[in-house]
């Protein structure tokens, strides 16, 4: 993304009483999170926030390797940050 350029964008805010103290993401939404910001280009300083959520692995292990196998395909794929 070019510097001074909009881009559209979604955000998720959850409810108030859809949250909980303590609640952590799973490990394969962190990371469409990461992969979204190095495709689109974001700093390395955004990119280093999400590094420091603490995530949990999803026990739905189903779930859990179809997200993997999104995140796998050639749309995800992104050179890593020098």
């Amino acid at each position: 993304m070019a510097r001074g350029r909009y881009a559209g964008a979604y955000t998720y805010i959850a409810c108030p009483n859809a949250t909980a103290e303590g609640l952590r993401p799973f490990d394969w939404y962190l990371a469409y999170v990461l992969a979204g910001a190095r495709r689109h280009g974001l700093p390395a300083s955004y990119i280093q926030t999400p590094l420091n959520i603490k995530c949990i692995a999803d026990r739905n292990t189903a779930r859990a390797a179809e997200n993997y196998r999104i995140l796998r395909s050639e749309k995800y794929q992104t050179a890593p940050l020098a």
